[in-house]
């Protein structure tokens, strides 16, 4: 299978013109979209290499993709207004944005006796196999590599402490 790589990227006012557009491998694309991030440090090339490799999904490559284009940029008031108005129609939630008052004893007592009996209230002893089974689906999970450090872990350790282009590196 074929990829079209554009030689200078759309992001860096490359076009689609046939001369700047050449047949690469799927290997060979992620590789050179690896390059263009090691040589220029842009976060579309990044993001690119990462999903064409496939360390994340098209849809985590999409969100990836909106972050970076909207970092840094301020939004005015209208414009937050419109989009609280839009998740409103999509998810009205009253408490949005409000802090709610402490339970009370009561309430906290009708919470407690709802969760009695139910397998998965927190609190519940769980048996050796279902430790077991989980211990497994742990240490099964995909591993990613810090393009700046070279650790190994998992993708939410690796966002969350690295970044994934390892913009939080510490090393």
């Amino acid at each position: 299978m074929y990829h079209k790589h554009h030689i200078v990227p759309r992001h860096m006012g490359g076009s689609n013109d046939p001369s700047n557009l050449k047949l690469v491998t799927v290997e060979q694309h992620a590789e050179e979209h690896r390059l263009l991030w090691e040589k220029y440090g842009k976060k579309q090339d990044f993001i690119a290499w990462q999903a064409i490799s496939g360390n994340i999904s098209s849809e985590e490559a999409r969100i990836e993709a909106v972050k970076a284009a909207n970092t840094g940029r301020t939004q005015t008031e209208e414009h937050k207004k419109k989009r609280v108005a839009s998740r409103m129609k999509t998810c009205p939630a009253p408490t949005l944005g409000k802090r709610l008052p402490a339970a009370s004893r009561e309430r906290k007592q009708k919470i407690s006796e709802a969760n009695k009996g139910n397998a998965y209230a927190l609190g519940r002893k769980q048996s050796n196999e279902e430790k077991q089974k989980r211990r497994e689906i742990a240490l099964n999970r995909p591993k990613l590599q810090c393009p700046k450090c070279g650790k190994e872990m998992t993708k939410a350790a690796l966002v969350r402490y690295h970044g994934l282009s390892g913009e939080k590196c510490s090393t």
